[in-house]
């Protein structure tokens, strides 16, 4: 039951279900710590506490890669938040940036810090 709490609140922030929409968009590749919070624009303050309650529920899983933090689905998500998120789909505009986000990435990996796409111009 404790699990199932915070399921629901990891769910209940907008902030959190947007951070699940850009992983499950990506299901095929892991996300940079750095390209979650250019996607979303939010500092890494914030996304790291967001990314903390998300992973004490279970919701997602975490690999290091040198100094480079990736972040994807867990594989024994519920499906009923599968459900969800397919439901809520990602935003066009978190969309195009992550898209344009990880089109810096060289050897399909993220070599660019945080702030990448704002200092495009």
């Amino acid at each position: 039951m404790n699990q199932l709490v915070k399921v629901f609140h990891a769910l209940s922030d907008e902030t959190r279900f947007r951070i699940l929409c850009c992983l499950f968009a990506c299901k095929d590749k892991d996300l940079c710590v750095c390209e979650v919070a250019d996607c979303l624009r939010i500092k890494l303050s914030t996304l790291s506490s967001h990314l903390n309650i998300l992973k004490n529920a279970g919701l997602v899983s975490t690999r290091k890669d040198g100094t480079w933090v990736y972040y994807r689905i867990d594989g024994s998500i519920p499906n009923f938040v599968i459900e969800a998120i397919k439901a809520g789909e990602i935003a066009e505009e978190d969309s195009k940036r992550l898209d344009k986000r990880l089109s810096l990435r060289v050897d399909n990996r993220c070599c660019i810090p945080v702030g990448a796409l704002d200092s495009e111009k």
